[in-house]
């Protein structure tokens, strides 16, 4: 910006010749003038442009929380103070009254017993409305459910068993909105949706369908702080995700999981109210409330992995970690026959780190009736120590000992094991990968790998192959900053792939699968999968 300032330049130069001289001439003061006239200001920064005004503060959400097309402050029913209708810790036989009801702990025989014996009586908490026919009257709100919450007629009941289940906590206010929430369709198709979850309100809400796709949510105190979670399936890819975190106030997280991107925007916490009891050994915690978005994600961008020129390393054989894909057309090896022995009732199979037993076991409520049981134990093998099974064929693997056990044809007391040999090792550990990275997981290679420090941040993979079914990829991350989460699928050449946003990585399920080898003549086939990681250059910022 420029400005004119020959009257400050005049007055400067007569201030400078004031001193005893000769009077100024008058070409003196033309040539003055003229300077002036052309004189300008130096330039300066322009001036701060002024702060936007804070947007206006957002309604109240509408109801509970429920979920609508924009986002809106806590809802006015979560903001005002319940009435206590009942406090109390009650042994069995003991009850509370309530207006026009009682509750009451109880004994209870269940309502199927297949066990063999006369049925075994559990502690319920039962709710008992007065002037009722006696089939309307009783409702079982919980059968050994150690923390509960409900909501009848419009009422919230809160419960905490005792450990030794010989008494419960419970306590009992007007607050009419519901526990769980379930909703098919989201408010405006494709558009975000905004929904609160509170201790007071909503803790459990249930979005979408169940055979499509379902968002799970659910906010619950763990002994440290107040947790938040979130299961999504996603059938087209045959997966189920996972994840959450800790919560506290100020909490602004986002995370993933394949269709669904979840912000979580606001947390409020607020006074403590009674939610385990003090009488049964718990404190009572503050209440929480929190705003969450959920609106669709947008998928990571497809990864691209250069091809090896050179023929594949041992390492890449087994399907190590690695920023590249070998040349060959085999991703895995497959595991070598080493032929076939019968396992007999009575008998001990003595194998290479593996030691299997067939036992015959009475079927629950058709004693009977007996199927084959096979109990298989790993000595020396540290914390696993056995497993079993009575669904055939199984699977099982133990270091490069591979088994595929299913019934002897021609025999019913027997199973047929046949064994195979696998050339790379079962658990591989390795660092966090910093660059586009491409992992193979497989009958033929790892069956377990973990990435990062077990004790600190890290991804750990697993294979498992479960005939007839197609094999399963379990993945699970942690971390101290963002959490856990967590995505499982069944391995389909035909699936959809999916992404689970670890935080720090992209991890995609049902990228590549390959077909191997057939293991006998009438099972399934092997199978190898290749799982990309896609780390973060930079942590996006939240909106």
């Amino acid at each position: 910006m420029r400005a004119r300032r020959g009257a400050t330049v005049v007055g400067l130069v007569a201030a400078l010749g004031c001193a005893p001289s000769a009077a100024p001439r008058a070409q003196d003061h033309a040539q003055v003038a003229d300077d002036a006239k052309g004189a300008t200001a130096p330039e300066t920064a322009p001036s701060p442009a002024p702060p936007p005004p804070p947007p206006p503060p957002l309604a109240p959400a509408p109801g509970c929380g429920e979920p609508s097309s924009a986002p809106g402050a806590l809802p006015e029913a979560l903001r005002r103070e319940h009435a206590v209708l009942a406090d109390a810790v009650l042994k069995i036989g003991e009850e509370v009254e309530l207006p026009g009801a009682v509750l009451r702990a109880e004994l209870r025989d269940p309502p199927l017993w297949l066990g063999e014996g006369p049925p075994q009586s559990s502690p319920a908490l039962v709710y008992r409305r007065r002037k009722r026919p006696r089939e309307d009257a009783d409702l079982v709100l919980d059968r050994m459910v150690p923390v509960g919450q409900n909501v009848v007629d419009g009422r919230r009941v809160n419960h905490r068993w005792t450990e030794a289940k010989d008494a419960v906590w419970v306590h009992v206010t007007d607050n009419a909105c519901p526990v769980e929430h379930e909703q098919l369709e989201r408010p405006e198709p494709g558009a975000p949706m905004w929904i609160w979850l509170s201790t007071q309100g909503i803790a459990v809400a249930k979005l979408g369908h169940a055979d499509t796709s379902q968002l799970d949510m659910r906010l619950w105190w763990t002994p440290e702080a107040p947790y938040l979670s979130f299961d999504q399936s996603a059938s087209e890819s045959l997966a189920s995700l996972g994840g959450g975190f800790h919560l506290s106030a100020n909490t602004e997280r986002a995370l993933t999981l394949g269709p669904a991107r979840i912000v979580v925007e606001e947390v409020l916490v607020g006074e403590l109210r009674p939610s385990r009891g003090e009488a049964v050994g718990e404190q009572a915690h503050p209440e929480v409330h929190a705003r969450i978005r959920v609106e669709v994600s947008e998928p990571p961008s497809e990864p691209r992995f250069p091809t090896s020129a050179a023929g594949a390393s041992a390492a890449e054989r087994c399907g190590d970690p690695s920023p590249r894909r070998t040349s060959d057309t085999q991703p895995l090896g497959s595991p070598r026959s080493l032929g076939a022995r019968s396992l007999v009732l009575g008998e001990t199979l003595h194998l290479p780190g593996i030691e299997l037993r067939l036992e015959l076991q009475p079927i629950p409520g058709l004693p009977e009736k007996t199927r084959p049981l096979v109990l298989a134990e790993f000595p020396g093998a540290g914390e696993r120590s056995s497993e079993r099974a009575w669904q055939f064929p199984w699977v099982l693997r133990a270091g490069d000992t591979l088994l595929w056990i299913d019934h002897e044809a021609d025999a019913e007391a027997a199973m047929r094991v046949e064994i195979f040999e696998v050339s790379c090792s079962e658990e591989l550990n390795a660092p966090m990968p910093t660059e586009p990275t491409l992992v193979w997981l497989g009958s033929g290679g790892h069956a377990r790998v973990t990435l990062g420090d077990p004790d600190g941040e890290h991804i750990r993979l697993e294979y498992r192959d479960d005939p007839p079914n197609r094999p399963q990829v379990m993945i699970a991350s942690s971390s101290p900053r963002h959490g856990a989460r967590s995505l499982n699928f069944r391995a389909d050449p035909e699936a959809k792939p999916v992404a689970l946003d670890t935080g720090s990585a992209w991890i995609l399920g049902s990228w590549e699968i390959h077909r191997i080898a057939d293991p006998v003549a009438n099972g399934g086939p092997w199978h190898a999968v290749a799982i990309p990681l896609m780390p973060h250059r930079a942590a996006a910022p939240l909106p």
